[in-house]
């Protein structure tokens, strides 16, 4: 999401001051709901990120590929199938 830099003093002045009680009690509402998906998602990062990590091995990640490749059985026939 981008950010928008606005002087704030020539916003209100300009375009909120204007506005009737009802459209700034709207615009309040729009605001406290913005800021409350903003605290919530930043909630939510911070928790993913104490919660995701990566994986600390002294092996490479190719050497724990070949390990997990050859530690898997495959059947090579259908007679090993008993029914």
């Amino acid at each position: 999401m981008d950010t928008v830099n606005v002087n704030i003093d020539d916003f209100y002045r300009n375009e909120v001051d204007c506005l009737g009680v009802e459209a700034k009690k709207r615009l309040v509402a729009l605001l406290n709901a913005s800021l409350s998906m903003h605290e919530k998602l930043s909630r939510e990062r911070f928790l993913l990120s104490k919660v995701s990590g990566a994986w600390k091995d002294e092996e490479s990640a190719e050497e724990t590929i070949a390990r997990i490749s050859s530690s898997r059985k495959n059947r090579t026939s259908q007679a090993d199938l008993s029914l």
